[in-house]
């Protein structure tokens, strides 16, 4: 607890105190070249769409610099699956790639039981 008058708004008030922590974290991110709060068309390394399966690879700010996932009812429930993270661009690029092919295969040949690795 804190004397009357005597406050340090970090310490003591909570939502700034869950600010600074968050502001420290997007600090650290940055130093360490995580791509941040930057539009989506900046972000975006490809977006295809192969047998009604979005497939969607872009930097990100949260887990690691690229990620692609994938959209299709099959997997979560239709919602966004994250299927693979890279270190660069060009793994990015690459990655996305396969995942096309993947996907371009008949039904029968796409994975089964992927879940999200977010």
């Amino acid at each position: 607890m804190f004397e009357l008058g005597v406050i340090d708004p970090i310490r003591d008030i909570p939502i700034i105190r869950s600010w600074h922590t968050y502001v420290s974290a997007l600090q650290y991110a940055k130093s360490k070249g995580f791509i941040m709060f930057k539009k989506y068309n900046d972000r975006k390394v490809a977006v295809d769409v192969v047998n009604e399966v979005t497939i969607s690879t872009m930097a990100v700010y949260n887990v690691a610099p690229f990620e692609t996932a994938i959209k299709h009812p099959q997997y979560e429930d239709g919602h966004w699956c994250i299927v693979e993270f890279y270190d660069d661009r060009e793994l990015a690029v690459l990655g996305h790639k396969k995942w096309l092919e993947t996907f371009s295969s008949g039904k029968e040949d796409w994975p089964q039981g992927l879940v999200s690795l977010n």
